[in-house]
């Protein structure tokens, strides 16, 4: 089972928690939990999965923060964590991760602002987030760098 590659679950009806057991797939690519029942805290150790480059948690409960050890991930391009009940501050590690193409996190309980150096990002197609009763969905693959830096610098840190 540590061989597998593909994790598929989208609309399952699956409830619960993420087993922390979950990092035993250590050759994971993708990972698809999108639109079940999950709650609870993503698992602390979801890091270990190093090999993952998609994956999809959004529209569940899942709540807590994100976990510091999802910054060993390097290649992961596609993360949806929209829709949750995700809090905390959002990590600055995302904007460390060089071939993160699309990021949502709209539709959480983050509090305060997204760390400015998202903004940098060269790869970044999609940022999807809401801040401060402000929806932010940036397509970065229309120039619109310069618009955000200039319309939205003051509420990023």
């Amino acid at each position: 089972m540590t061989q597998l590659t593909v994790s598929y679950h989208f609309r399952n009806s699956l409830k619960g928690k993420i087993p922390s057991s979950i990092t035993l797939l250590e050759n994971l690519g993708s990972l698809n939990l999108y639109s079940n029942a999950l709650t609870e805290a993503i698992p602390d150790n979801f890091g270990d999965l190093i090999s993952l480059k998609n994956v999809s948690l959004g529209s569940n409960s899942l709540s807590g923060a994100i976990p510091d050890s999802m910054s060993a991930i390097l290649d992961l391009a596609y993360v949806d964590m929209s829709s949750n009940q995700l809090n905390g501050t959002v990590p600055k590690f995302f904007a460390e991760m060089k071939k993160l193409k699309y990021l949502n996190l709209e539709n959480n309980e983050f509090p305060g602002v997204l760390p400015f150096n998202l903004t940098f990002m060269k790869r970044l197609d999609v940022l999807k987030s809401v801040e401060t009763a402000i929806c932010v969905t940036i397509d970065f693959r229309r120039d619109t760098r310069n618009f955000l830096h200039r319309c939205l610098e003051e509420n990023w840190t």
